[in-house]
């Protein structure tokens, strides 16, 4: 028997029993009856004399061993007890109250189960004590023997009465279900640390289980003895023996044995309890073991392997320094961190909850999504087939509306630089025309209770005359209707009150003369002088309209 502490004990002067372990992959075999001893049989040969402790009673059951490897445990049939055996060989009592105990096995997580033939169910017996009034942690079997603890975790059990292997609902409990059926007596059950294969034995062979489900004779691994025990030690080097033998062959690759020469002998029967020291796995020792996917020995978890020595990957809920930027556990998408560990942005196709009011996964500012903001009039953005324009404000002033559609002529709102007036109607009679110019005489349009006419032109000679109808007075000559016009109605100023030319006194056109003292044309001169100056206060009166109409 040999211990991993054994060189470093003796170094530091301790003696070698303290803290003494079991080694990983060394293999022990109890024989059920008789002298009921414990066999060391990791080298094979003979090991008649090769004896670690005696277990003192009937076993036909299961070895397993405690998480710091320093204790041995063997379930014993007939007493209804589990044991516990230090390396020394010293022998205590564990676990009473048990019915038929047959399989045995500490869990990665300490927890110790034990299937009970007798009672069709597997225990809870972590701690040790008195179980006979224990609720069973999983039914549905009938004669349960050795389990075994996967590396993905889940537990397995044979059922010698049910010819099967079964899943143990593990730590939920309840009722076991089938894995893989149409077995013999199988008893024993072991997972390969190399390859994962499971296998088991049962009198007819070992067969590979792997794939689970009816097993049939294409999935017998060793044949030519009636195995009933199997062991892999931790290389995958696989032992089987059988019942009520004293043998032990190796069938690593499996064939058949029929003639094979035994690899170990000297031993005084065979049934059950034949298992190798399992390697524990120790998260944080800086070795990966078993289940572990790695182990870094710190507890940093940022870097590629975590605290409990699993791979770091997104979604685990710790940011990996250098190859995620966030990683807070979950796959929600509208969230701070997206599902695949990169921090949430504008842009990235997803509405961040409370931050985005939508997001499109683009750039394009003329939809319905501008910048991971629902695109409305005001924004600056033109929305396509929504918008006509967008300025960003709510000026009514200039080339867009508050509205987002084009100034334009009509619209209600004076556009600066390129409007008069704007009353939002195509009335040609008011102050403001159809085309947005300020009403004026002259414009062509008639102002209603402004102007009495708009011809459209500047000409005071027609019938309409700085928009108001041409009239006699008005001091503009009507072409074709009035000789003149002096801009009143007095007669006797060279243009009477119908706006004709009047003769001056004292002109005598008549055939014969007439007589100067009866005209009034008796001073030289006088006549003359009145005509011009009648018509010198003509053209001053014209030159003084023509100025108002400038």
């Amino acid at each position: 028997m040999t211990t991993r502490l054994l060189p470093l004990l003796t170094a530091l002067g301790l003696p070698s029993t303290a803290l003494a372990q079991y080694v990983p992959g060394d293999l022990y075999l109890a024989n059920p009856q008789e002298n009921y001893e414990i066999y060391d049989v990791t080298n094979g040969g003979d090991v008649s004399n090769a004896i670690a402790a005696y277990a003192n009673d009937y076993n036909a059951g299961q070895l397993t061993w405690s998480l710091d490897l320093r204790t041995m445990y063997l379930s014993l049939y007939s007493a209804g007890q589990v044991i516990a055996i230090d390396q020394n060989g010293n022998v205590s009592t564990y676990a009473t109250g048990l019915s038929g105990p047959t399989g045995l096995l500490v869990l990665r997580d300490g927890t110790m189960l034990v299937s009970q033939y007798n009672g069709g169910n597997v225990l809870d017996i972590t701690g040790g004590g008195n179980f006979s009034n224990t609720r069973p942690l999983v039914t549905g079997l009938s004669g349960p023997r050795n389990l075994v603890e996967l590396d993905d975790g889940r537990i397995l059990v044979c059922d010698q009465s049910l010819g099967g292997v079964y899943n143990v609902p593990y730590p939920s409990g309840g009722a076991a279900t089938a894995f893989a059926t149409n077995l013999g007596q199988n008893r024993t059950i072991v997972q390969d640390p190399i390859t994962g294969h499971i296998y088991t034995a049962g009198g007819y062979g070992v067969y590979d289980i792997t794939n689970g489900g009816a097993i049939t004779s294409a999935d017998l691994y060793a044949s030519g003895q009636s195995f009933f025990a199997v062991a892999i030690d931790d290389v995958g080097n696989m032992y089987a023996g059988n019942l009520g033998g004293s043998q032990l062959w190796d069938i690593t690759g499996g064939g058949d044995f029929a003639s094979a020469r035994a690899w170990a002998s000297g031993i005084g029967s065979i049934e059950s309890a034949f298992n190798a020291v399992p390697s524990f796995s120790v998260c944080g020792d800086g070795v990966p073991e078993g289940g572990e996917d790695c182990d870094d020995g710190n507890e940093d978890d940022t870097d590629a392997c975590l605290s409990d020595c699993t791979s770091a990957t997104c979604g685990d809920g710790y940011t990996w320094s250098g190859n995620e930027d966030c990683d807070d556990g979950n796959t929600d998408n509208t969230d701070a961190c997206l599902s695949d560990c990169s921090p949430a942005e504008c842009g990235d196709g997803f509405v961040w909850d409370g931050v985005e009011g939508c997001d499109d996964g683009n750039a394009d500012d003329t939809d319905a999504c501008v910048a991971c903001a629902p695109a409305e009039c005001g924004d600056g953005f033109v929305w396509d087939g929504m918008e006509n324009c967008d300025d960003g404000n709510a000026e009514d002033t200039d080339a867009c509306l508050s509205d987002c559609t084009s100034a334009t002529c009509g619209d209600g709102f004076v556009w600066a630089g390129n409007e008069d007036c704007d009353d939002a109607n195509l009335d040609d009679s008011d102050d403001c025309l159809s085309n947005c110019e300020a009403a004026r005489c002259g414009d062509g349009f008639v102002w209603n209770g402004s102007e009495a006419c708009d011809d459209g032109n500047d000409d005071d000679t027609d019938d309409c005359a700085q928009c108001a109808a041409a009239v006699c007075g008005d001091g503009f000559v009507w072409d074709g209707v009035e000789g003149c016009d002096d801009g009143n109605t007095d007669d006797g100023d060279g243009c009477d009150a119908s706006c004709e030319v009047e003769e001056e006194p004292g002109d005598d056109t008549g055939i014969g003369g007439g007589d100067d003292k009866d005209c009034g044309c008796s001073q030289a001169g006088g006549g003359a002088s009145a005509g011009w100056l009648a018509l010198l206060g003509l053209m001053v009166l014209r030159r003084r309209r023509e100025a108002a109409k400038r």
